[in-house]
């Protein structure tokens, strides 16, 4: 049975490319069946709209930038040039619109995450939790906590549901309240879940699963 493995938007957001040697053993980990990884909307919504607006910004300076020198003395050649950078910023700007839910969404497939929607049921405990200042709200009506409370009502639902999650996040408030359940396992980061007894135990399971489907493939000479 595979281990079953939630990431925080902080944790995504510090490789927006999945790229880095940590998620690229969990990406291992989940194609060998090793680990089932969970993603709540939330995270999807909060690390796509964040990307979404890291593009706007970056393309918005680049922008500035040009229209900073379109003010300084320049050729008609050069004028025209800036002007037809500026229409290729704004196509890409519209390319890159939506992109990010779309990127994260096909990683997420591509390792066979399975992507929690908001329920019903979850709005209401919720808007209770808010208004009652339970946890993880670190007081009535901290709307700043609304995001960790849809975050930690589908780490609840695992619980209920018989397994015992490992959370990897880097607020260590959000930490403490996950490590008051015996049943959830916490990182700050996938680095230190790699590192741990049980990543690298999960990492030579997935190497000698390799080693024997390389095994398998090869073809020896017959003697005799």
């Amino acid at each position: 049975m595979p281990i079953h493995v939630l990431i925080d938007s902080s944790i995504y957001r510090q490789d927006q490319r999945r790229c880095k040697a940590g998620f690229q053993a969990i990406a291992r980990l989940a194609d060998a069946d090793l680990i089932a990884l969970h993603i709540p909307y939330v995270v999807l919504h909060e690390v796509a709209t964040q990307q979404e607006a890291d593009y706007e910004k970056h393309l918005k300076d680049i922008t500035n930038g040009l229209n900073s020198i379109a003010r300084m003395p320049l050729n008609a050649s050069m004028d025209t040039e800036i002007r037809d950078i500026k229409l290729r910023i704004e196509g890409l700007s519209n390319t890159l619109r939506g992109f990010a839910e779309v990127a994260f969404t096909t990683w997420a497939q591509q390792h066979s995450a399975k992507i929690h929607q908001i329920g019903d049921e979850h709005g209401r405990a919720v808007m209770n939790a808010y208004f009652g200042g339970k946890c993880p709200f670190k007081q009535t009506k901290a709307r700043d906590d609304i995001p960790d409370a849809f975050i930690f009502k589908t780490i609840l639902d695992l619980i209920r549901a018989g397994e015992s999650p490992i959370v990897i996040v880097a607020d260590k408030r959000f930490i403490e309240k996950l490590e008051r359940h015996e049943k959830t396992i916490t990182y700050d980061s996938i680095d230190a879940f790699i590192a741990s007894p049980a990543g690298q135990g999960l990492l030579r399971k997935e190497s000698t699963a390799r080693l024997l489907i390389s095994l398998q493939t090869l073809t020896f000479p017959a003697f005799g």
